[in-house]
């Protein structure tokens, strides 16, 4: 029951539960667990630290953004096996990690040929006067689309396992755009939504049983992202504001014995 030689508080979510939660992403999995919050922007804290202090780690891969300390490219949860966040204080082997690690396990085909499809769209609805433009709903206004297939290419020694995601929102808190950027006004008013979203991704993954023990892994991540915020400063002025653009890609070879 106590465990003398543990430092750290770890969590560990498998496949099968993945399945059930009622999530999309796996920032929404991981804010779940104790001592994590998210703030506005999306980053993640562990434990009161900042969000550049958390180690991203995919199937033993530094896989931590140097540009803002988040994750460098997009892992689905339909390709994770298993989740680990630890907190606190931990092991040496995880360096350049201050507040936590997330660790993460993607799946390997097997001899089973298997394959899913899930899908759903929505909108938002509200007759409150605080949100503009949302009395009337749109049921292809936020469009998710995945799949995911696996199975061998030879019995018994090599497998393959492919995933892709495409999502689509245009976005639910709407602005009346009244003026250009120079701050003349506009013949005609329109409302336009400021916080859409494009993007889609693809993990691949080819796995070659050596022996028994020994397995040799060629995979390939990539994500596509381009989307805009929303700024409430700029509801009435909206040609001013930037496109936020997220493009990630890894190719790796893994081995072990």
């Amino acid at each position: 029951l106590i465990k003398k030689d543990l430092t750290n508080s770890e969590a560990r979510i498998n496949a099968e539960e993945l399945e059930v939660m009622p999530v999309t992403d796996i920032s929404d999995v991981i804010k779940l667990q104790g001592g994590i919050t998210q703030d506005a922007d999306g980053g993640i804290h562990i434990r009161g630290g900042r969000s550049s202090e958390v180690m991203y780690m995919v199937d033993g891969v530094s896989m931590t953004d140097a540009y803002d300390g988040g994750l460098s490219v997009s892992v689905e949860n339909s390709t994770i096996q298993e989740l680990q966040v630890i907190s606190g204080t931990f092991n040496a082997e995880y360096g350049r990690a201050m507040s936590g690690i997330i660790n993460m396990v993607t799946k390997d085909g097997s001899n089973n040929l298997e394959g899913s499809l899930r899908t759903f769209s929505g909108d938002h609805l509200s007759y409150d006067p605080i949100y503009n433009n949302l009395t009337k709903y749109d049921p292809f206004n936020h469009k998710n689309a995945e799949f995911q297939l696996s199975g061998p290419m030879i019995s018994d020694k090599l497998f393959f396992f492919v995933s892709g995601r495409k999502y689509q929102s245009d976005g639910w808190l709407y602005g009346l755009n009244t003026f250009d950027m120079y701050g003349d006004t506009l013949e005609t008013f329109r409302y336009n939504a400021m916080n859409w979203v494009d993007k889609y991704s693809v993990h691949s993954k080819i796995t070659y049983r050596i022996t028994p023990k020994t397995k040799l892994k060629l995979k390939y991540l990539l994500n596509r992202e381009k989307s805009q915020s929303y700024d409430h400063n700029m509801q009435l002025v909206q040609s001013g504001r930037s496109i936020q653009y997220n493009i990630g890609d890894l190719i790796g070879l893994n081995f072990s014995h």
